[in-house]
This record gives structure tokens, C-alpha cells and sequence, in this order.
């Protein structure tokens, strides 16, 4: 197994407990009439014995919702850019019906071999990279030829009820993700 870096990044998930509260939000004040982890899960079809490779696993919450989804013949490995989030991600996930390892790394220097995972995950995390390009070149590399890429991005109205109602007290409210960066309205014609 390679191994990521070891090192503590500070940013605005910096602790865990923060993703748990931005979840929380999304799940309140989303427009899609299902919540958006569940939704997503239910499209979970890696075939038995899958390698699977999540970029941005925050606290794992994905996983955690999709329990009833997994397999205990795949193997994930469940990364992110900050140790305190791989962290908590290991305790999560620790009673999972699959095999994890948690890996703090960086998703634009994969360490991994070409053509080396059935399946990548990667959930609210492109519209968030520095270099995009350079993200998904990395992504292409390790995902095998017919390899499956799930990832979710917010578009232009995501969490657009939850803005007007903190507007009058934050005029310009930051509420997480660049959809101009990758979004509903362009994700296609970067994946393209």
C-alpha cells in the first residue's frame, strides 16, 4: 500500500466536526426531494472484489450511509488532504462491511500505480481542488479502462434557500463549493 503524507492541514473542514455540520445543512436545505448521500449510494454498482479509491473522504459519512450498499469483498481506500479527517474516517468506518484503508494524500499526486482502481469516488471535492487538471489527470491514470468515476458537484441554485436566508446577516456568504469551478452547469465538459 502506498503511503500518503503525514501531515495536519488546516482548512475550513479543519476538525471533522465542521463537515458534520456542512452535511447536516446540505441535508436540510438541499432542493433534491432525497438526501444527497443516499442518492448517490443507491448508484453504487462495483462489481464483487472491487478496488475503490475515495478522494475526499472527509468523515466518512458517505459510507456510512450507504452501509446496506457495500460489499465485504471490496477494498477502499478512503483518502483525504487532512490527517484529523482520516482519522475520524477510520473509526467510522471500522464496523463497515468492507475492507478499508484510510490514507491521508493529496488528490492531484496520486500514489498509486496506472490503472489501479474499479472505481473512484469523489463527492463535493473536484469544485474544491487547486489544479482541476491536474486532479483529473491523476484520476484518469489510476482508474482502470472501463473503470467507473462517481462524483457530485453542487450547480449555480445548490443551497441557494440556505443563502438568502443568512444574506442580511453575511452579505456574502460562503457556503462551500466553487460550482463555477465544477458544477451541475460544466462538470460534463471537464469530465469530457
Amino acid at each position: 500500500m502506498p503511503q500518503g503524507k503525514n501531515l495536519q492541514n488546516e482548512t475550513e473542514f479543519d476538525p471533522p466536526e465542521s463537515l458534520e455540520k456542512r452535511n447536516l445543512i446540505q441535508d436540510a436545505y438541499g432542493t433534491h426531494p432525497r438526501e444527497w448521500f443516499r442518492w448517490v449510494s443507491d448508484r453504487l454498482h462495483f462489481a464483487p472484489g472491487s478496488r475503490l479509491l475515495e478522494l475526499g473522504s472527509g468523515d466518512g459519512s458517505f459510507w456510512k450511509e450507504a452501509h446496506d450498499r457495500l460489499r465485504s469483498d471490496w477494498w477502499l481506500v478512503a483518502s483525504d488532504l487532512e490527517l484529523p479527517m482520516v482519522r475520524t474516517t477510520a473509526r467510522q468506518l471500522k464496523t463497515l462491511p468492507l475492507i478499508v484503508d484510510p490514507l491521508v494524500l493529496d488528490a492531484q499526486k496520486l500514489p498509486f500505480p496506472g490503472n489501479h482502481f474499479d472505481g473512484i469516488v469523489a463527492i463535493g471535492l473536484f469544485d474544491l481542488v487547486d489544479d482541476l487538471e491536474t486532479t483529473l489527470h491523476a484520476v484518469h491514470r489510476v482508474l482502470k479502462p472501463g473503470g467507473c468515476l462517481m462524483c457530485s458537484a453542487g450547480g449555480r441554485n445548490h443551497l441557494r434557500q440556505m443563502e438568502s436566508l443568512v444574506q442580511p446577516f453575511v452579505p456574502q456568504p460562503d457556503l462551500g463549493g466553487k460550482p463555477e469551478r465544477f458544477g451541475l452547469e460544466n462538470g460534463e465538459d471537464w469530465l469530457g
